[in-house]
C-alpha cells in the first residue's frame, strides 16, 4: 500500500487519479514508480502504450499489492491521445499527468488537489526543472540545453501568469478532469507532433481556464538525448511552430520566419541560411555535428555549447520550411476524422 497516510479525498480535497503513459522506457518505471505510488493519489491509471519492452510485466510486479492501480496496454497512439484514454478512465475530479522520465518529490499529489481546491477551471503547472549534470562531459550538452529552454519558459510563466497555458509544458500538470475532456485538444491538431501540450494549453486559454504555476510542486526531470535525437526533436519543433501560428493566429499571431534566426550574429545567421540549401545542408550539419563530438572531447564545453546551439537553429529552420505551403498548412491543422482506437485491453 502507499506509504502516505490518507489520499486526496480522505484529506477532504477533490479525489485524484495519476495518469502516466510510458512508451520504450522501461528502465526509468524502477525509479519512477516507487515514489509516485508513495504520493496521496486516489487512483493510478498507467498506460504501457505500445512498448513491447518488459514494461507491462515490470508494472505489473511493481503495482501488484496496490488496489488503486490500474494498469491498460494500448497499441502505440502516440502520448496525447494514451493520456486523453487514461483521463477517459480516471475516477478522481482531478487528473495529474506525469511523464515516464519524472521524479515525484514528497507531497506533489496532495499539493495539486489543494491548488485545485482553491478555485474552479484551474490547470496547474507545477515545477519539473533538468538538473544539468554536475560535471559538464562530452554528452550532457542537450541536457544543459533542454535545462536553459525549460527554465525560460518558468521565468515567461512567473513574468506573466498567461503564458502557463500559452507555453504550457505536460509532464507535471493537472486538470479538473470534466475541464480537460471538455477540451479534446488532441482531436482539434492532429498533425502536431511536437507541441501538442502547448496546443492543449492554447485551448484551454480561449475555453477561459486559469493556469496556475505552484513552484513548491515539485519533480526532477531526468533528460538524456544524443545528438541525433535532439536535432529530429528540433525540426518537429520548427514544423510545429508553423503549424501552431496557423491554429491559434488570435494568440500566437502570424508566423514568421525571422524569429528563428533573431539574436544571431550575421556570420551565423549566414550558416543557418546555407544550411537550408539542399547541396549544402547535409555535409554542413555533418561537419557541425563532428565538430561539437570534437569539441566535448577535449572538454571544450562551452564552445561546444553554443555550436550545438547553431545546429539547433539549422535544425529548427529545417522543420519551419517542411511545411511547405499555407494550402498544407491548412490541411494539417485541420480537425481529426480518423476512426476511434479500438479498445484498450486492461491488464490483469
Amino acid at each position: 500500500m502507499h506509504a502516505e497516510s490518507s489520499t486526496t479525498t480522505e484529506l477532504g480535497l477533490p479525489s485524484t487519479t495519476v495518469v502516466l503513459s510510458t512508451y520504450g522506457r522501461r528502465a526509468n518505471l524502477e525509479w519512477v514508480l516507487p515514489p509516485l505510488l508513495a504520493q496521496a493519489a486516489d487512483d493510478y491509471v498507467l498506460i504501457v502504450n505500445g512498448s513491447r519492452d518488459g514494461s507491462t510485466e515490470l508494472l505489473e510486479d511493481l503495482t501488484r499489492d496496490d488496489p488503486r492501480v490500474r494498469l491498460f496496454f494500448l497499441e502505440n497512439l502516440g502520448l496525447t491521445r494514451a493520456q486523453w484514454f487514461g483521463a477517459q478512465q480516471a475516477r478522481g475530479d482531478v487528473v495529474l499527468f506525469v511523464d515516464d522520465d519524472v521524479l515525484v518529490h514528497p507531497g506533489l499529489v496532495e499539493g495539486h488537489a489543494r491548488a485545485h481546491a482553491e478555485g474552479p477551471h484551474r490547470v496547474v503547472a507545477g515545477h519539473m526543472p533538468t538538473a544539468p549534470p554536475a560535471r559538464p562531459g562530452p554528452r550532457t550538452f542537450t541536457t544543459h540545453l533542454y535545462a536553459e529552454e525549460y527554465a525560460g519558459v518558468v521565468a515567461r510563466w512567473e513574468r506573466d501568469r498567461r503564458c502557463v497555458l500559452k507555453d504550457l509544458w505536460m509532464g507535471n500538470v493537472s486538470f479538473r478532469r470534466e475541464d480537460y475532456l471538455a477540451l479534446a485538444a488532441h482531436e482539434s491538431a492532429p498533425a502536431l507532433r511536437y507541441h501538442q501540450d502547448k496546443h492543449l494549453g492554447i485551448c484551454a486559454l480561449d475555453a477561459g481556464l486559469h493556469g496556475v504555476f505552484v513552484r513548491e510542486l515539485h519533480a526532477d526531470h531526468i533528460h538524456e538525448r544524443s545528438l541525433e535525437a535532439f536535432l529530429d526533436q528540433s525540426r518537429r519543433q520548427g514544423a510545429d511552430r508553423v503549424l501552431m501560428h496557423a491554429l491559434h493566429p488570435g494568440v500566437l499571431g502570424p508566423w514568421s520566419e525571422r524569429s528563428l534566426l533573431s539574436g544571431l550574429p550575421g556570420p551565423a545567421r549566414a550558416l543557418v541560411r546555407l544550411s537550408q540549401v539542399a547541396s549544402a545542408r547535409r555535409p554542413l550539419v555533418r561537419l557541425l555535428s563532428a565538430l561539437v563530438a570534437a569539441l566535448g572531447a577535449v572538454h571544450l564545453y562551452g564552445v561546444q555549447l553554443r555550436t550545438a546551439k547553431l545546429l539547433r537553429r539549422m535544425a529548427l529552420l529545417e522543420g519551419a520550411r517542411s511545411v511547405p505551403s499555407a494550402r498544407e498548412t491548412a490541411r494539417l491543422t485541420a480537425p481529426s476524422s480518423a476512426p476511434q482506437a479500438q479498445a484498450p485491453r486492461p491488464l490483469a
